[in-house]
């Protein structure tokens, strides 16, 4: 688990109930934060802008786009395609990474 998402666990119980529905969605999707701009997580998450920003704020960060590099440095923030078999080539499996990225 990332450091960032221990963090929003060991913070959820503190967290208003707009905060807890970016958290939620967060800690369900760390991999899909990365692309998405605030309007986006806003609607995906049923919260608002300023809930967002009120949310990394509490979690130490100056704003949405300060947490979402803070995401992306995480280890295990990157996808990797759930596509990729056994049976795959490098070249596919490189084709199916590309395409995730």
């Amino acid at each position: 688990m990332s450091k960032i998402l221990l963090d929003i666990r060991i913070q959820y119980p503190s967290l208003s109930k707009a905060e807890k529905k970016v958290a939620d969605f967060i800690m369900d999707n760390p991999s899909h934060i990365l692309p998405l701009y605030i309007t986006e997580l806003a609607t995906k998450s049923g919260t608002s802008e300023a809930s967002i920003v009120r949310f990394a704020k509490k979690l130490g960060f100056k704003g949405y786009q300060q947490l979402k590099l803070a995401i992306a440095k995480e280890p295990d923030a990157h996808p990797v395609s759930s596509n990729i078999s056994s049976e795959d080539s490098a070249l596919g499996i490189f084709e199916k990474v590309c395409e995730d990225v």
